[in-house]
């Protein structure tokens, strides 16, 4: 009888520990899986941007449009990319539900742009505290530091290995703005994309600063984007902060742009 128990206990025991073992294989996958959605976010930010791009530099009338009439091609264009080239399964309804609340709106969105760069950060930063608050103003403040890729990503390095002490879903967040400030930078300077986006929009001789400055206000905005998409994402069912800041990151890019050049 002692035999008996004695094996089914070891049984119950086994069956526990493959459970247990399931469940933490599982835990582990998921979280590989968000690190890895959110390093792909900057990505996702480029193909949707130089989507707008090409749709913009066929409007032969794109000159005579007026600010608000840009950033609605520019939102349009971004939602429709986001609905076929998303990895966290949103659908057009979701994100278009998303879009039409503050700050994405176009009203809200001419009255960002239309406060100084420095204290719109500034007012992002102040919904953060301690560790992370400094951790995401070193992201916006290594585009500052940086004259070249290798030295930006050298900085974002640096930030990366300085994260591990935050929880899981702050660790990801922060790399979604990580991998929005590295694959924006290669858009807007190594790709030429603030060239490309100045013919189109522009005069030449309209321009008001020097084009490594330019980039680098977009470059900023982009992050600012995406840690808009996070906030606001953080309270929409359905949506997230990584999913938020996907949907951000490329849609302030375009306006940023408007806004910079």
């Amino acid at each position: 009888m002692k035999k008996n128990l004695l094996a089914i206990s070891s049984i119950l025991l086994m069956f526990t520990l493959l459970i247990s073992c399931k469940k933490e294989n599982n835990n582990n996958a998921n979280k590989k899986s968000l690190t890895k959605q959110s390093m792909t976010i900057g990505v996702i930010h480029n193909d949707a941007l130089e989507y707008c791009y090409d749709f913009l530099q066929t409007q032969n009338d794109l000159h005579e449009l007026t600010q608000e009439e840009k950033m609605s091609i520019i939102k349009e264009k971004t939602i429709e990319y986001l609905v076929d080239n998303n990895p966290y399964g949103l659908n057009q309804s979701t994100i278009e539900q998303f879009c039409s609340n503050s700050p994405f709106t176009i009203s809200s969105g001419i009255t960002y742009f239309n406060t100084d760069q420095n204290q719109r950060i500034s007012n992002l930063l102040s919904n953060y505290s301690g560790t992370k608050q400094e951790l995401i103003e070193n992201v916006f403040e290594a585009i500052d530091n940086s004259d070249n890729l290798i030295e930006l990503q050298n900085e974002l390095n640096v930030i990366s290995q300085q994260i591990t002490s935050l929880s899981q879903q702050d660790q990801d967040e922060i790399n979604s703005y990580i991998s929005v400030a590295e694959n924006s930078w290669n858009y807007w300077f190594e790709d030429d994309g603030i060239d490309n986006w100045i013919n189109i929009l522009v005069n030449q001789s309209n321009m008001r600063t020097s084009r490594p400055d330019i980039a680098k206000e977009v470059i900023k905005g982009d992050i600012e984007g995406a840690i808009n998409g996070a906030l606001a994402g953080a309270g929409f069912a359905g949506v997230g902060a990584l999913a938020g800041a996907m949907i951000g990151a490329p849609l302030w890019s375009g306006w940023s742009a408007l806004w910079a050049i």
